[in-house]
């Protein structure tokens, strides 16, 4: 797929954090292309005509089967994904877990577990993902 100057695909993330404060992350199938294995927090790009929190809710409603409050947005980010070097732009959002049990697909993500902020740093490879749990704790900290 080609980059044509003003093309790109729209992300949400969500650092998903319940009462204590422990993050919700995801472990990656071992046959996604992008990132096999790893572990994540929930990312899902917008549809045509969805706005940011409209997306939010209904990535993780259809990803993890729960319900979540949208806090603050953290952050934004940029990055070139695949092999095909797909732009994609976003926005990171803090997330309160409002209620359901939690259920991945076995498909996109294969396994799941709450942990404290500073275990996830550890946990979780990609970069961008560890700057978002940074942000989270300087927010929660203020």
């Amino acid at each position: 797929m080609k980059n044509d100057i003003g093309t790109f695909k729209v992300a949400v993330c969500a650092i998903i954090l319940d009462k204590d404060n422990n993050t919700l992350i995801t472990q990656r199938s071992f046959k996604r292309e992008h990132h096999p294995g790893e572990w994540e927090v929930m990312t899902g790009r917008l549809d045509q005509g969805e706005g940011f929190i409209e997306a939010l809710h209904r990535e993780v409603k259809e990803e993890l089967d729960i319900e979540v409050e949208p806090i603050a947005p953290i952050n934004t980010f940029h990055f070139y994904r695949g092999e095909e070097k797909v732009e994609h732009v976003g926005v990171t959002y803090i997330g309160r877990w409002k209620g359901g049990n939690v259920k991945v697909d076995g498909f996109e993500e294969i396994a799941f577990k709450w942990v404290k902020l500073e275990e996830a740093l550890i946990i979780v490879k990609d970069e961008s993902i560890k700057r978002d749990f940074k942000l989270t704790l300087e927010y929660l900290n203020k």
